[in-house]
C-alpha cells in the first residue's frame, strides 16, 4: 500500500469499530485523517489510543465534531473542514447507527436511513447504506463522469474483514490505475467487485433515488434556513 503523507482524509463515525480501524491504518500510512464523531468521550479515547500507537503522528489524527442525525451539525463540521483544509483526498462513510430503535430522526427519517444514507448525503451526495450506497455510488460517479472530474466512487461490503475492504478502495493503486473496472462499483472483500441485484442496475431507480433524496434534504436545509444543495 502506498504512503499516504499529504493526503487529507476523512472518515465518518471514526471513533470505534471498523470507522476506528479504518483511521488507524490510514494514519500509520501517514495520511492526515479527520474522523467524525458527536460523542467527544469516545472521540477522546480514540485520540488517545491512536496517540499511544508508535506508527501514528498524532497530529495527524484529527476529532471532527458531526452528529449525523442533526443537518444544522453537518453544515458546521462542513465548514469547519473548508475552514482548515484545501482539499480532502479521500472521503469514507462509514457512519452507522449503532440501535436498533426504529425511533425517527427529525420526526422523519428513521435513525439508521438517516445515518446510513440520509444525512450523508447531505454532505457530501454519498451514500453508505446498503442498496441505497449501491445506486447512488452509481449515480455519483456518472455525474462526475459527466463533468470530467477525476473522481473515483465505489461502495464497499466490510464483512468480516472489518477495514480491509475500505482501506483497500480508499489507497490500493489498483483501483486508481484499473478506474474502469471499480468506478460505481460494489466491492466485497477483499477488493472484489460484485454484481449487485437488479435494482441496483436500474438506471429509473438509480436517478430517482438522488431526486428524491436532493428534494428531501432540501425541505430539511430550507426550514433551517441553511443553503440549499448546489445542482450538479
Amino acid at each position: 500500500m502506498p504512503n499516504l503523507s499529504g493526503k487529507v482524509v476523512v472518515v465518518t463515525g471514526g471513533s470505534t469499530g471498523i470507522g476506528y480501524a479504518t483511521v488507524r491504518l490510514l494514519a500509520r500510512r501517514g495520511a492526515k485523517v479527520y474522523f467524525t464523531t458527536r460523542s467527544e468521550p469516545k472521540a477522546r479515547k480514540a485520540h488517545q489510543t491512536l496517540a499511544s500507537d508508535s506508527e501514528v503522528e498524532p497530529e495527524n489524527v484529527i476529532w471532527l465534531v458531526m452528529d449525523l442525525f442533526d443537518l444544522r451539525s453537518i453544515n458546521a463540521a462542513t465548514d469547519e473542514l473548508k475552514r482548515r483544509e484545501t482539499k480532502v483526498d479521500i472521503l469514507i462513510n462509514n457512519a452507522a447507527a449503532s440501535t436498533s430503535s426504529t425511533d425517527l430522526v427529525e420526526g422523519r427519517y428513521e435513525q439508521h436511513m438517516a445515518a446510513k444514507f440520509l444525512f450523508g448525503f447531505d454532505m457530501i451526495r454519498y451514500a453508505v447504506s446498503k442498496a441505497a450506497a449501491i445506486l447512488f455510488t452509481k449515480e455519483l460517479q456518472r455525474r462526475l463522469d459527466d463533468q470530467d472530474l477525476p473522481i473515483l466512487c465505489v461502495a464497499v461490503h466490510p464483512a468480516e474483514q472489518g477495514a480491509a475492504t475500505p482501506f483497500f478502495a480508499a489507497v490500493a493503486g489498483e483501483v486508481r490505475q484499473k478506474a474502469n473496472v471499480y468506478k460505481g462499483r460494489f466491492l466485497v472483500p477483499i477488493g472484489k467487485v460484485e454484481t449487485p441485484n437488479a435494482v441496483a442496475e436500474d438506471n429509473r431507480q438509480i436517478k430517482g433515488l438522488w431526486e428524491n433524496t436532493t428534494q428531501e434534504v432540501n425541505k430539511q436545509l430550507a426550514e433551517y434556513k441553511l443553503p440549499s444543495l448546489e445542482a450538479w
